[in-house]
């Protein structure tokens, strides 16, 4: 596996110079009338919507996962709309997630990887039920499969945003591939797989990865974290006690991001193209959780037995959703919380039990750029301090941009 962890002067020179065209790009793009209008919502009344879908579940529903938030795409820029035709040309050449990294995995420390012991038991899988997809897999638009340039898809592990922390930071749990042709870039914990003829008859590109976790003394002399696609040293105070550092950036908790990136020249590191992005869903590792018999049994079979209906709502919100439990629910304290990935997380509202095993609630406004696809998105429930897995759920799209 091909290593380097510096970017040359040339590959940083024309990256700096691909975010200036993006923002004059932008700019000259802007639509002064975006967010003005609005629509009636697309769904009923729960009235009319719920009943005979309670005995029912949704079925047909395409996997989709929202591309990342202007943060990647355009640092430093606030959070305002793009003209349609900017809108498609970016959502067009976004990748998109076909098989999710498994929601719970058990990470593994250096020691317990051995070279000689067959890796596919270490890696991270997914969660489709396809055989086809048994490793996390991304899909690639047409505009990157393209045999006459050095095109790769960049992988980074990072952490997650939480109410300590509002940004994604480079993951310190390194993350590895038997892909030898892969190339290594240890400074981003990031790796390059090229995009070779075989993705560009198929598309699709899976992932294999391994999670080596970072023992204490270990993550003590890591250094400072690093904020993810920012070149900049940080200016503030930072925990130094390992058991902070875990607890602050909840460590136990990760994300993969996926970009495509291009290489020039013999320059040893391919350059990112940020708004290609696409993030995952959160995993978990539950090795040395205290609950995690009751994650693992939850994970393979509770989240079969939870319904969810309806499992989508309107881009705008408000929209009452069941969640059918399979006991009783009386007696019992629940959060719910809908994450939005990298835009953060918001709390449903108006929740209350609706029968003796179904709890009722809202949903709140999707914080996502508005696009002309439905997204989706998770929803986590705890029951008195325990987390389920997470719940997928879509927002319906009202074509914000005609």
């Amino acid at each position: 596996m091909a290593n380097s962890n510096e970017y040359t002067n040339g590959q940083t020179q024309l990256h700096f110079l691909q975010s200036l065209e993006v923002v004059e790009e932008l700019s000259n793009n802007l639509d002064p009338t975006y967010g003005l209008n609005s629509s009636e919502s697309l769904l009923s009344d729960i009235d009319n919507v719920f009943i005979d879908g309670l005995e029912n579940f949704f079925e047909g529903i395409d996997t989709y996962l929202s591309p990342l938030s202007a943060e990647y795409s355009i640092p430093d820029l606030p959070n305002v709309g793009l003209s349609e035709t900017q809108t498609h040309q970016y959502e067009n050449e976004t990748l998109h997630i076909i098989a999710e990294p498994k929601a719970f995995y058990r990470g593994r420390y250096s020691s317990e990887i051995s070279k000689q012991k067959n890796p596919v038991q270490r890696f991270i899988r997914s969660e489709s039920k396809n055989p086809k997809y048994m490793y996390p897999t991304v899909k690639i638009p047409t505009q990157w499969c393209q045999s006459n340039r050095q095109l790769y898809i960049r992988v980074t592990l990072v952490t997650v945003i939480s109410s300590t922390v509002s940004q994604h930071y480079i993951h310190p749990y390194q993350i590895s591939t038997s892909d030898n042709s892969a190339i290594e870039n240890s400074l981003e914990n990031s790796l390059y797989f090229r995009i070779n003829e075989k993705e560009i008859n198929t598309g699709e590109r899976s992932i294999h990865l391994i999670v080596e976790k970072k023992k204490k003394d270990e993550l003590k002399s890591y250094g400072p974290m690093r904020l993810f696609n920012q070149h900049v040293n940080q200016h503030f105070q930072q925990p130094n006690d390992p058991k902070d550092i875990i607890d602050t950036y909840q460590l136990k908790k990760s994300q993969l991001v996926f970009t495509i990136a291009e290489r020039f020249d013999n320059n040893p590191i391919p350059v990112p193209i940020p708004h290609t992005s696409v993030i995952s869903q959160i995993m978990t590792d539950i090795a040395n959780d205290t609950q995690k018999s009751f994650m693992i049994h939850a994970a393979d079979t509770f989240i079969g037995t939870i319904q969810c209906i309806p499992q989508k709502a309107d881009w705008t919100g408000g929209d009452q959703i069941l969640i059918i439990m399979p006991y009783l629910i009386k007696q019992k304290e629940y959060s719910v919380v809908f994450d939005f990935g990298s835009c953060g997380k918001l709390s449903a509202y108006d929740i209350k039990p609706f029968d003796r095993k179904i709890l009722s609630f809202r949903a709140p406004p999707c914080q996502l750029l508005p696009r002309n696809e439905d997204v989706k998105v998770s929803i986590i429930i705890t029951e008195n301090n325990a987390t389920f897995p997470p719940i997928d759920f879509y927002y319906i799209t009202r074509m914000l941009f005609r």
